[in-house]
């Protein structure tokens, strides 16, 4: 299935692609004897003003990347995916528009919950797409960590075997290396699930089983 990709973000979005690429200060930065909480607030409006929830943290060179759930007061609790760069993993600044909004009617009551991967040169993100009903696993890619690429939803008929009902697949870990031996040898895994924790396995990533 081929999507679009996420919309590009404009100056401010090359701005924060080149802080990404930078070597940085390597300097060794000692942690504060007290953390402030919270690290990342709600903004006074825009897509975060209301909440902002449920990060995914990746290391990009020497600076700490963030991805996080946010809503905005302005609308009703729809889910967007924040960006946010730190240099010691306590103060951030964030990009001031989200990298990913819903597009599609499996996710347009939200995309939210992002966790993050690196394998190679490529992010895999799964994401929850909520319609208002169903929350369904999904999952994008993205060279960069702004600009994103959907793949749609992983499992698109998934049902508890038990009872034959349709379940909510969020919150997707995936293992960045191939299994080494046993059943699954050569394959990736992953795991996901709401009530319940299940696994699931891919050769490229990308389709699941």
């Amino acid at each position: 299935m081929k999507l679009k990709t996420g919309r590009l973000l404009g100056l401010k979005s090359k701005i924060f692609e080149k802080v990404l690429k930078l070597e940085g200060n390597k300097a060794d930065v000692k942690p504060p004897k007290k953390i402030p909480q919270p690290i990342l607030s709600p903004s006074r409006e825009g897509f975060d003003s209301r909440n902002i929830y449920n990060p995914a943290v990746v290391k990009e060179k020497d600076r700490i990347v963030m991805l996080y759930r946010a809503e905005s007061k302005d609308d009703n609790l729809t889910g967007r995916i924040g960006l946010a760069i730190s240099y010691d993993g306590i103060n951030f600044f964030r990009h001031p528009e989200p990298v990913m909004e819903p597009e599609y009617p499996w996710e347009s009551a939200g995309v939210e919950d992002p966790r993050v991967v690196k394998v190679g040169k490529t992010y895999y993100m799964t994401y929850t797409g909520y319609d208002g009903k169903t929350a369904r696993l999904c999952l994008a890619t993205s060279k960069n960590l702004l600009t994103w690429k959907k793949h749609g939803p992983i499992f698109k008929d998934f049902k508890y075997e038990k009872n034959n009902i349709e379940g909510w697949t969020k919150s997707g870990s995936i293992l960045p290396e191939k299994l080494k031996d046993g059943d699954f040898r050569g394959k990736y895994i992953m795991y996901f699930g709401d009530s319940h924790i299940w696994m699931g396995v891919s050769k490229d990533l990308i389709n699941w089983e």
